[in-house]
């Protein structure tokens, strides 16, 4: 009986711990991404979302990887890798779709 407490007491602070783990990520994805935009003079609410979205994500990679400073070569390279994927994946479907054509007329 005491070792299912002592494992619920563990689970509760485990838990806890990752709940504020959470929220201080967040908050500094928050500030990357103010402080970016500070840096260029512009407010968030005045960009498209599209933009929006990809401020958010530099921020979070930016932090993921702990880098200080963006290089814009770094993420011209993450971005050719993320979209060579998705061509990669396109490929893949399309010769999917080829090859069940192929087999629907025979």
């Amino acid at each position: 009986m005491k070792t299912v407490s002592t494992n619920n007491v563990e689970h509760d602070r485990i838990h806890s711990s990752l709940i504020q783990r959470e929220t201080q990520e967040r908050i500094a994805i928050a500030g990357l991404t103010t402080e970016i935009l500070s840096k260029l003079n512009i407010s968030i609410e005045s960009l498209p979302q599209k933009c929006q979205q990809l401020l958010h994500q530099a921020a979070e990679t930016q932090q993921a990887l702990d880098i200080e400073e963006l290089d814009p070569i770094v993420i011209s390279l993450h971005q050719t890798k993320e979209l060579s994927e998705n061509l990669e994946d396109e490929y893949e479907i399309l010769k999917l779709k080829q090859r069940n054509m192929k087999l629907k007329r025979k």
